[in-house]
């Protein structure tokens, strides 16, 4: 073979091998790719896993608190297990194995409701005082009794070496962002920093995203748009917190930040046992002796009614929040939380009420990526 020959094989051989190492060094990183791919997937899913037991955890488990240490003391690690292992919850989602038998809020909750039940058979039993049953039946319906007051704040499940965020709020203790009014929106975006300004153009894109969802004919979409301070914002009401990240101006960070001040629950009242320092202010209260005063109380579970309230906040601070305060709402409580895995991040949230009729918690709201 002449060398011109060999030449030719030799730059084939060479462009063989050129293509050959291409196809492989693709299909390695094709095959690191995937991998990683995969990797994320499952972190992604054991993320999602571990948020939603965590929330199921906290819900049941935080109640361990209201006895053992001051309402507000949340900050400590919640383990799994305890004694709620005969806790019937209506509408709880599957959660993890291990944390089957869990114990907490809603055990202790449960718990009460029980041995109210039981006086009640007992009562029930014994020959009643018709006068006594009457005007027993006429206070019970004039002053209902007060449902116990459960923990608020921060904490953290622990299981399968993972440390997950909870957070443990109630519904009735923010303000109604469809039905309080303007000038209380206004307050509220004031004391988390947002200038003047810019909250009177974001409370007016919002009127605006409401109006523009109303049907076709509502009356309210031919006239002119009045802004009223003193009035709640007019248009459709929103159903879920999260249409605030539809409505131009409304960032996730000032999304995140009113998260826990505001609520789609209840009405244009809130709970002062569960009301935040930023939503008292919204109300009026600014000095900041009767704030801390407001969260001792709240911390030690002391039950804050009319008179207390007064008293705490001064004449003047009462006169300016009064309509705006109940002191005996069915409370709605929410769990929130948040775990991550490598690059991953699960969040899950639980919302719980309690069955009328059987005076058993029940879950209203479930459901993950709550932002």
């Amino acid at each position: 073979m002449g060398h011109p020959r060999r030449g030719y094989v030799l730059i084939g051989v060479l462009a063989a091998l050129s293509i050959c190492t291409a196809v492989v060094g693709s299909y390695a990183l094709a095959s690191r790719r995937a991998a990683a791919q995969t990797r994320a997937e499952i972190d992604r899913a054991r993320a999602e896993f571990a948020a939603r037991g965590a929330a199921v955890q906290a819900m049941k488990e935080l109640s361990v608190r209201l006895g053992a240490a001051p309402r507000g003391d949340l900050t400590g690690v919640l383990l799994p297990g305890g004694g709620g292992k005969g806790v019937v919850v209506q509408g709880l989602p599957e959660f993890p194995a291990e944390l089957a038998g869990a114990g907490g809020l809603l055990g202790e909750i449960a718990r009460k409701m029980e041995e109210i039940r039981r006086r009640q058979a007992d009562a029930d039993r014994a020959k009643p005082d018709p006068a006594k049953a009457e005007a027993e039946r006429l206070r019970a319906a004039a002053e209902p009794p007060p449902m116990p007051l459960g923990p608020v704040g921060n904490a953290a499940v622990v299981f399968d070496g993972m440390s997950i965020p909870v957070v443990f709020e109630c519904e009735t203790g923010k303000l109604n962002i469809n039905q309080t009014a303007r000038s209380r929106l206004e307050g509220l975006l004031s004391v988390l920093k947002v200038p003047d300004d810019r909250a009177a153009q974001l409370l007016n894109a919002l009127e605006d995203y409401r109006i523009d969802r109303l049907p076709p004919d509502a009356a309210a979409k031919r006239f002119t748009r009045q802004r009223l301070r003193d009035r709640s914002l007019t248009g459709r009401p929103l159903i879920r917190l999260e249409e605030l990240l539809e409505v131009p101006g409304f960032t996730a960070d000032l999304y995140e930040r009113l998260l826990p001040h505001v609520t789609v629950y209840g009405g244009s009242v809130v709970d002062p046992n569960y009301a935040t320092r930023e939503v008292f202010m919204a109300l009026g209260v600014r000095e900041d002796g009767p704030l801390r005063s407001l969260a001792d109380a709240q911390r030690r579970s002391e039950r804050i009614e009319k008179k207390r309230l007064r008293d705490i906040v001064g004449d003047a601070a009462f006169s300016l929040m009064e309509d705006a305060i109940a002191y005996r709402l069915r409370p709605v409580f929410t769990v929130r939380a948040n775990a991550s895995i490598n690059k991953a991040i699960g969040r899950y949230m639980l919302r719980m009420d309690f069955n009328v009729e059987s005076g058993l918690p029940q879950v209203v709201e479930s459901r993950e990526g709550w932002l």
